[in-house]
């Protein structure tokens, strides 16, 4: 059996997807076992909905610059008590988030994962959750300039045409 796994180090670029592909061998498990091809696609930091804004107000400060900074979370926000004390002494008071490769912050969130921290800015000095179908863009497109007077919602089309108007 032969698996392929294909993501940003093949050269596919901003996309989350895994495809794995499975050749077999002539005459073995029957006339399926040759031609199964399963494609799994995953949900990016980018396409992840975000918590509510209550939990992220517990999470974080935006700084004036935009900035996220860590604040002490409750406990209720942790499975153990162990994992609680660890993020209050690891986290609490310093600046959240990490640049990624493609230029954006990512910050994550116990549980939810990976998030993108300009999606998080926006939401917190908007006091909504953006629609579903809205993309949060960069006007000046510098993807971790993440100050709020730089941020706007766009739709996906919109935002895929601020792309071809830039270098990256």
């Amino acid at each position: 059996m032969a698996h392929r796994r294909r993501n940003r180090r093949n050269g596919h670029r901003g996309r989350s997807d895994v495809a794995l592909e499975t050749k077999g061998r002539q005459g073995q498990g029957g006339p399926a076992y040759g031609a199964a091809r399963m494609s799994i696609r995953l949900m990016s930091a980018a396409s992840k909905p975000l918590p509510q804004l209550q939990f992220l107000e517990e999470c974080f400060r935006v700084g004036c610059d935009g900035r996220l900074w860590w604040l002490d979370r409750p406990r209720h926000h942790f499975k153990t008590d162990g994992a609680w004390r660890s993020n209050l002494r690891r986290l609490a008071g310093s600046e959240a988030g990490t640049l990624t490769s493609q230029g954006y912050i990512r910050v994550s969130v116990t549980p939810f994962g990976n998030l993108r921290a300009h999606r998080i800015v926006w939401a917190m000095e908007n006091q909504t959750l953006p629609k579903p179908g809205m993309e949060v863009d960069h006007i000046d497109g510098v993807r971790n300039n993440n100050h709020p007077s730089n941020l706007r919602l766009v739709s996906h089309q919109e935002n895929q045409q601020n792309l071809r108007g830039r270098s990256r």
